[in-house]
């Protein structure tokens, strides 16, 4: 019944709770609104990133080729006689070399991204038999004919300038400040700003990846096999090559 037949035959009107259930039909709630948590579920959290293997793969083998570093280093320390580390060496790097080579024509190829354990034999040896053919050049001149030992002591000079300012090279070739200084000009009056203002600097006509090597996956897949990024390379070298002999030249050496 209604509250004003209730009323009109002076019966009592019952006490209804006032509250978001109980209120009588056509009144509002004066009750306070429930929070918002009872109402709209809980924000979901962003999943968390996953770990890649890949990352975990490289950064192992990064730490062994530490290893074969220390290890070449000592036996520098620990033995005097010269053709004692040349055994020690020789016998490692060509382990290496030898390794590395089976395995990549056995299924596992030499992989520059991945840093795969072929790559990680074959640039170990290689880097030894390179300090084996520096060390006979510069500390064991009377191991060779004279003519023969100047000729290779000539040949091995590039790489006493880059190693006189190792730490400078590095940082200028690889540290991303050349880059960065050429991102400065551009070839074009106009930018695109549509492409993107790094596309018409002198850097992105320059390196490799950019105007002519491509910018996306398979053309960078495509790219690391191509002769003309091989060539670049070279010539890259080279070029820091020259810059070392004129700081050797001038005296100037920069040292931590």
């Amino acid at each position: 019944m209604a509250r004003w037949q209730l009323r009109a035959h002076r019966l009592s009107i019952p006490k209804v709770p006032w509250g978001r259930c109980g209120a009588p039909p056509g009144r509002a709630s004066l009750a306070p609104p429930p929070p918002r948590s009872a109402l709209t579920p809980p924000p979901r959290l962003p999943p968390r990133p996953r770990c890649a293997a890949a990352g975990i793969v490289s950064t192992l083998t990064c730490v062994v080729a530490a290893i074969a570093g220390a290890h070449f280093g000592h036996v520098l320390r620990a033995s005097d006689d010269h053709v004692e580390r040349m055994v020690q060496w020789g016998s490692a790097s060509l382990f290496g070399v030898v390794a590395g080579l089976v395995l990549h024509f056995s299924g596992l190829p030499l992989n520059t991204n991945l840093y795969s354990l072929s790559f990680l034999l074959l640039t170990c040896g290689v880097s030894g038999l390179l300090l084996c053919a520096a060390y006979i050049a510069m500390d064991m001149p009377r191991s060779l004919p004279p003519a023969a030992a100047e000729r290779l002591r000539a040949a091995l000079q590039p790489f006493r300038w880059l190693g006189l300012n190792a730490i400078t090279m590095y940082l200028l070739a690889e540290g991303g400040c050349v880059q960065w200084l050429l991102n400065c000009f551009y070839i074009s009056a106009d930018r695109n700003k549509a492409a993107g203002d790094r596309e018409q600097t002198l850097a992105w006509y320059l390196w490799p990846g950019g105007a002519w090597g491509g910018d996306d996956a398979d053309s960078r897949t495509a790219a690391s096999h191509s002769a003309a990024v091989l060539i670049w390379n070279f010539v890259y070298i080279a070029i820091w090559m020259v810059v070392a002999r004129g700081m050797h030249k001038r005296r100037i050496y920069i040292k931590l």
